[in-house]
């Protein structure tokens, strides 16, 4: 099973934070085979600047990371919010396009999840 996760606004993480734990306990229990990704979208690029990240949400995103779920950021959010890439969190890998990667795992098989 191939699951991928769109966050698209930053208050939302708390949430999607619970729900990337509830999938990484589902692949230990249920679902061995379990592959998950998120795609990070407009506002919610802003939380993973790693110079202004919190503490708590750089720790969050080491510990998923680690877990094997894959971390991207939509380069045109980047821009819009003036963040260059090279400023966020190591573990986000930059695309060009959010809707566009989105689309793209869609292909691959993955099942679309909005928090």
């Amino acid at each position: 099973m191939k699951i991928v996760f769109h966050i698209d606004d930053q208050r939302r993480w708390s949430q999607l934070f619970g729900n990337l734990h509830h999938m990484i306990e589902a692949k230990k229990e249920l679902v061995p085979d379990l592959s998950v990704a998120l795609v990070a979208t407009g506002n919610a690029v802003q939380p993973i600047v790693a110079q202004s990240a919190t503490e708590e949400f750089k720790k969050e995103v080491a510990q998923l990371a680690k877990e094997g779920i894959a971390f991207n950021a939509c380069h045109q959010s980047l821009l819009k919010f003036s963040i260059q890439p090279e400023e966020i969190l190591n573990e986000f890998q930059v695309v060009p396009y959010g809707v566009i990667a989105l689309a793209e795992y869609q292909d691959k098989g993955y099942r679309y999840i909005k928090p």
